[in-house]
């Protein structure tokens, strides 16, 4: 088993900062779904958002892309909510929550093109202090972002980790994924961006899905 299981090292071309093959491969991952969706609060659905863009951030960096310096200055600029605002906006509801906050990043970081400091880091907004205080619904809608990412992600490298991931969420669902973050965030390093310390009990929890 690659990327995901192990650490999230991959990231395809198509998923750069700009472009616009944001086509599925195949059927998404939907862990979020609408009727899900039009029942957070916004400040949830950003907490969703982020699982993603961090998970997205940590990929560009883990890929070594040159996009990550603008990617870096336009999403800590910029406020997360813009992301969400074309979440199932125009009814595409058979794709994921993910996928829309992916096509709507080339627009908001349009302005950001060029403009990065060249940093060579992983996007890490969230905090270990934030991350204490959120309940475990946030703490799994976090995941539900970061999950969803990386199957968008992975299944442009290799068709068959998504569908090992997908397997998996449907054998054990998100609740066991969250049952081994639980039990391994007493010893999370948070000098890491929460991607890095959530992959490995991914891994685990999905361990009989390789």
């Amino acid at each position: 088993m690659i990327a995901i299981f192990c650490l999230p090292f991959i990231l395809a071309a198509t998923l750069a900062l700009g472009a616009e093959q944001t086509k599925p491969v195949q059927p998404d991952l939907t862990l979020m779904t609408p009727h899900k969706w039009a029942d957070l609060s916004q400040s949830d659905q950003i907490i969703f958002a982020l699982g993603a863009l961090e998970y997205w951030g940590f990929a560009l960096y883990s890929y070594d892309k040159p996009e990550l310096s603008d990617f870096l200055a336009c999403v800590r600029k910029e406020e997360t909510k813009r992301f969400i605002g074309q979440v199932w906006l125009f009814g595409n509801v058979e794709e994921s929550a993910v996928r829309d906050i992916i096509k709507a990043t080339p627009t908001i970081c349009s302005s950001y093109q060029g403009t990065g400091d060249g940093s060579r880091e992983p996007l890490h907004i969230l905090r270990k202090s934030a991350w204490k205080n959120y309940s475990l619904n946030q703490k799994t809608l976090y995941a539900m972002g970061f999950v969803e990412a990386a199957y968008i992600i992975d299944q442009t490298i290799d068709p068959k980790v998504p569908g090992q991931l997908s397997n998996c969420m449907r054998g054990v669902g998100v609740e066991s994924l969250m049952s081994q973050v639980l039990e391994e965030e007493k010893t999370f390093n948070w000098n890491h961006p929460l991607p890095w310390l959530i992959a490995p009990s991914l891994g685990k929890a999905c361990r009989n899905y390789h």
